[in-house]
C-alpha cells in the first residue's frame, strides 16, 4: 500500500506497527514498550522512573529504558542512553556546525 507523509512517498509491505512508528517518528512522539504510553521527548527521562509496568531486575535500577532493556541507577547515565533512541544532539561546537550527543 502506499503511504503519504510530509517527508515523502513509502511503500509499505511490513505490518500496522510500521505505519505507527513512522507516523511517530515525524510527529517526534515515542511509545512506550511496556505500556504503550506516547510522550514526547520532554517527558521521556520521568517516564523511565514512573512506569508501572516496567519490571525492574533489581530495585535498585531506578532508570529503565521506555524503548530497549537498558536500565540503570543514574539519571545522568539514562539521559545520555536516551539520546540513542531520540537522536537528540544537544551539544554544539562554538567554531563549526559539529554537534554531538556526549
Amino acid at each position: 500500500m502506499y503511504l503519504f507523509c510530509q517527508i515523502k512517498v513509502y511503500l509499505f509491505i511490513e505490518t500496522n506497527n510500521t505505519i505507527f512508528y513512522h507516523f511517530l517518528k515525524i510527529l517526534e512522539t515515542f511509545a512506550c514498550k511496556y505500556c504503550n504510553s506516547l510522550m514526547d521527548q520532554n517527558n521521556l527521562l520521568e517516564h523511565c522512573t514512573s512506569c508501572p509496568y516496567m519490571v525492574r531486575p533489581n530495585v535498585d535500577y531506578r532508570f529503565m529504558c521506555f524503548d530497549c532493556d537498558y536500565h540503570t541507577y543514574m539519571k545522568s547515565s539514562m539521559r545520555r542512553h536516551i539520546r540513542q533512541h531520540t537522536g537528540d544532539k544537544p551539544y554544539k561546537c562554538s567554531v563549526c556546525t559539529y554537534r554531538s550527543k556526549d
